[in-house]
């Protein structure tokens, strides 16, 4: 059976906020320098950059992976929230 496009938004939507847990209060500084809170951050990451993450951890730019957190994921959040909404048969 296949599995339902909006559990696949909610599921971005729960990684989203996990790393977004992960890092609150905490600098880039912080984040380079703490191979726990780069492990979890990591884990939770969309499948296709996760991979990169993982199989060429040791060519990470931890700078770059801060920016897309930075940058790119309440976007992200926002827009799978959106979508998610609308996904529902029951919204309006």
């Amino acid at each position: 059976m296949r599995r339902d496009i909006k559990a696949f938004l909610i599921d971005v939507v729960e990684a989203t906020d996990a790393i977004l847990e992960a890092v609150n209060g905490i600098k880039l500084d912080d984040y380079c320098n703490s191979r726990l809170i780069r492990s979890s951050v990591e884990r939770e990451f969309i499948i296709s950059f996760r991979n990169k993450l993982t199989h060429e951890y040791v060519k990470v730019d931890n700078t770059l992976v801060w920016g897309v957190i930075q940058s790119y994921l309440q976007p992200l959040r926002s827009a799978c929230v959106a979508l998610a909404a609308e996904s529902d048969p029951g919204a309006d």
